[in-house]
């Protein structure tokens, strides 16, 4: 029997090999261990009572003018875009008022105005606030009537019946204040908004058919005398927004994060494994306070706008962090938020602001002989108490006395004076203005086939 050869004693090369698995071993439980650590770290949720909601109003369609409303007019069919554009040819002088065309356009709305008026005395108001999966409604699902409540106001001045031009354009901005400052939702403020523009066009309707007009002058004052309350509604709306995006981080409902940004809905799925959700909601909280603080303040640039801070103070600190994906639904969020200051807001502000101006040029043009002033502080103290400031950079609104228009420096603080295609308002954001004298309207477009050769 062979004696056992022990094997041979294992190579320096060999041991060098083995040497890496321990290490490696190590350094992937510390990796795991600081992952782990990383996705389950979170802070403290901080106090939000200030940015919680009031509650919503009563639905019942016997008490809440907004639902009366959408009771009565909801199925009221849309106008397609060639009824629409008739009718702007017709307000513009392009053709004349047409009976039959209105009274087919007035279809299913013959009582808007009863109705209208009756919502707006009845006690409570608002649709409420949105709730991912439950259904909404907004306003401009409304909106088929209220054209046709303009259009027949419109109407009425251009036959001499300026009372009930007036009672309408009353109704309308009443509306318009009600959306505005009763909802919950900034769907609703900006139907608000828009509404807003549809009554101060018609005050300049009413203006122009009948200039001089002490009472005409008088009760479209009273409308105007006062700001709307769009900054304090839009803090509201804004808490509105934040209730779907806080419910979804806290699990009530994943989904509602993509809401207002359908961005982020893709991201729905990974909220619970790498959204910190105590610290993604302190950021966001305190991104709500910021904006609710400097709602109103002006800035010399957009770049030192609220909107534009706001977005800047949503976006990600690190392109890394330990709350990756809730940065970046922050981030998402901030983009959309930055449009309530540095557009919303002052758009409005604007409106009621310039209008005011529109009625102090126009006491001016009637003492004056229909001389317009060259500057607007020639207006001060007699017609105004100050030059109304321009809602984006805090200065007195701008005058172009040659093209007659009132405007402020827009979305985009460059002071460039606005282009209107038809009418006496532009809502064009980065130009916003009110003309004082619309230009005589264009010649209707000659019949086809017509011509000044004759015929063969």
């Amino acid at each position: 029997m062979k004696p056992e050869i022990p094997p041979p004693p294992p190579s320096e090369n060999s041991r060098r090999r083995g040497s890496w698995k321990k290490p490696l071993a190590i350094v992937l439980t510390l990796l795991v261990l600081t992952m782990g650590a990383l996705i389950g770290y979170d802070t403290k949720l901080q106090p939000y009572d200030d940015l919680l909601l009031k509650p919503d109003p009563n639905k019942e369609v016997t008490v809440n003018g907004f639902h009366y409303l959408y009771d009565k007019w909801s199925k009221i069919p849309k106008r397609d875009g060639e009824v629409l554009k008739r009718v702007d040819r017709i307000r513009s002088g392009l053709e004349p008022i047409d009976e039959e065309f209105l009274a087919v356009m007035r279809k299913g709305a013959e009582n808007a105005e009863a109705e209208l008026h009756t919502a707006l005395e009845m006690p409570e108001w608002g649709a409420g606030r949105y709730r991912f999966g439950s259904g909404f409604i907004s306003f401009g699902q409304l909106m088929p009537a209220v054209r046709i409540l303009n259009m027949d106001a419109w109407v009425a001045a251009k036959k001499a019946d300026i009372p009930a031009a007036l009672r309408v354009a009353g109704d309308l901005h009443r509306l318009s204040a009600k959306l505005i400052t009763e909802n919950r939702s900034l769907i609703e403020v900006l139907v608000g908004a828009s509404l807003q523009s549809l009554s101060a066009a018609l005050c300049c309707d009413i203006l122009a058919l009948a200039p001089g007009d002490g009472m005409v002058l008088s009760e479209i004052e009273r409308l105007w005398k006062d700001d709307p309350m769009t900054a304090s509604a839009a803090r509201e709306a804004l808490l509105g927004e934040a209730a779907p995006f806080r419910e979804a981080i806290l699990g009530v409902n994943a989904l509602g994060a993509g809401y207002s940004n359908p961005n982020t809905g893709r991201l729905a799925p990974l909220l619970d494994l790498l959204v910190k959700k105590n610290l993604t909601l302190n950021r966001y909280h305190a991104l709500l306070r910021f904006v609710n603080q400097n709602m109103m303040a002006t800035s010399v640039t957009k770049e030192d706008g609220t909107g534009a801070r706001t977005e800047a103070l949503g976006a990600p600190r690190m392109k890394v962090s330990a709350n990756f994906m809730g940065d970046r639904l922050v981030g998402e969020w901030a983009k959309s938020m930055r449009m309530v200051p540095e557009s919303v807001v002052p758009k409005s502000l604007f409106l009621s602001r310039a209008m005011r101006v529109r009625l102090a040029l126009e006491r001016w043009k009637t003492a004056h002989g229909g001389a317009l002033p060259e500057t607007l502080a020639a207006l001060v103290p007699e017609y105004l108490p100050e030059v109304p400031a321009d809602p984006w950079n805090g200065k007195p609104l701008l005058w172009d006395a040659k093209t007659t228009v009132i405007y402020a420096v827009g979305s985009d603080w460059i002071d460039d004076a606005p282009g209107f295609k038809d009418g006496f308002i532009t809502s064009e954001l980065t130009r916003p203005g009110i003309r004082v004298t619309a230009p005589a309207p264009a010649a209707p477009a000659a019949p086809a086939g017509a011509g000044s050769g004759g015929g063969k």
